[in-house]
């Protein structure tokens, strides 16, 4: 799985986050650990325990239900923004 990227079921350890030469966040092992550790607990990443190494899986299906509920709600935000936009610009 590359991060940034688009979703993969490939399992990635903390460390190889951490030790990728193109890896996009300057941050230690410990800071993607406790990110890790928040992404689990909402759902969106599932640990896997083998022994010592713990890969990370990611679980898009939680995103499929926030990427609905925003499509839903967007479209109430598109004609909010629409009336706004003609309240505040002058006409003409």
């Amino acid at each position: 799985m590359k991060l940034g990227t688009t979703a993969s079921t490939e399992s990635v350890k903390e460390r190889e986050i951490c030790q990728r030469p193109e890896r996009q966040f300057p941050i230690s092992r410990t800071a993607v650990s406790k990110h890790l550790c928040v992404l689990a607990g909402a759902g969106l990443v599932e640990r896997q325990r083998r022994c010592r190494q713990q890969p990370y899986r990611l679980r898009p299906e939680p995103l499929v239900e926030v990427k609905e509920w925003l499509a839903f709600y967007g479209q109430f935000w598109d004609k909010g923004i629409g009336r706004l936009k003609r309240l505040v610009e002058p006409e003409g």
